[in-house]
């Protein structure tokens, strides 16, 4: 019965936010704009010669080149890539909470999490607003879950490091996030003494 009421949150989460899909950012016009000059040959400019860059979410406006290409409204598809980041989220974080622990307390916790996410209307408006804030924001979590998980065992392979990559491209702070990340990661490694040359492609890549 677990796993079946994990998917009813989560399809809860996904009507929640289907119901605030009528909203769309201003700011997302913008990112449009960048990728449509892009796909018709103009470069990523706003104005036709302008070479100002007034986008701060790289990865984002190259993904919504990908509507314009094929011809269809960017909306539809920032709003998929804002749904499919919720779910992506929900199941980190469902994961990460205990859901295949042993203790009953754990896989009760994973479900009060998922909850939690399907619930909120601040969550919902941010993942279908059509911007970068929902893909970020998952991007975010899994990175920093993913190394947390690759300081526990010690013979994982720094997947983190290209996580954190796409943490970078997506917002300028990333490169905060990541550092921050970076520092705990040496502290802990100092602690535990566990040294790795494999560990040079976490800090390295990014």
């Amino acid at each position: 019965a677990r796993p079946l009421a994990a998917l009813a949150l989560l399809g809860l989460g996904v009507a929640h936010i289907r119901y605030h899909a009528g909203y769309t950012l201003d700011d997302a016009y913008i990112t449009f704009r960048y990728a449509r000059n892009f796909v018709r040959g103009a470069g990523l400019v706003y104005n036709l010669g302008d070479y100002v860059k007034g986008y701060s979410n790289t990865l984002f406006t190259l993904l919504m080149t990908l509507p314009e290409w094929l011809g269809r409204d960017p909306i539809g598809f920032a709003r998929l890539v804002g749904l499919a980041s919720f779910a992506a989220l929900c199941v980190t974080a469902y994961r990460y909470a205990g859901a295949s622990s042993a203790s009953a307390a754990a896989r009760d916790r994973s479900h009060w999490l998922l909850a939690l996410l399907a619930a909120s209307s601040a969550l919902a408006v941010h993942f279908s607003g059509g911007l970068e804030t929902g893909l970020y924001t998952a991007l975010v979590f899994a990175a920093v879950i993913r190394r947390v998980s690759e300081q526990s065992r010690s013979s994982a392979q720094p997947w983190s490091s290209g996580l954190f990559c796409l943490v970078i491209w997506s917002r300028p702070e990333g490169v905060l996030i990541f550092a921050a990340s970076a520092v705990h990661d040496l502290a802990w490694r100092a602690r535990a003494k566990q040294f790795r040359a494999a560990a040079l492609a976490f800090y390295l890549l990014p």
